[in-house]
């Protein structure tokens, strides 16, 4: 099973190195894991995603998510509305968190 979230994690949407990929499944028992599965999957689904394509997502929140080695700063949906902030440049309409 590691073995299968390793070449998830690494392949698209993800992308994510192997180095950041391990570090990721080794955080809190793999719990981090389905916490940036959610970020990188609302963000996919909402209406920016057009705007950029899954793999630049991944490697994104990756980038900033995973050297983190402290509990889980904010929760996935608070993560999601900033980096779409961000990529769009305007506040998201959807419902709250």
């Amino acid at each position: 099973m590691p073995d299968q979230i390793l070449d998830e994690l690494i392949e698209e949407p993800y992308a994510l190195t192997q180095k950041d990929a391990r570090s990721l499944m080794s955080l809190d028992d793999g719990e981090r894991v389905d916490y940036y599965r959610d970020i990188v999957d609302k963000f996919d689904k909402s209406p920016c995603s057009s705007n950029t394509n899954s793999k630049h997502t991944g490697r994104l929140v990756g980038n900033w998510y995973a050297p983190s080695v402290a509990s889980p700063p904010i929760s996935n949906c608070h993560l999601f509305l900033l980096f779409f902030s961000l990529f769009s440049k305007k506040r998201f309409k959807g419902g709250a968190c």
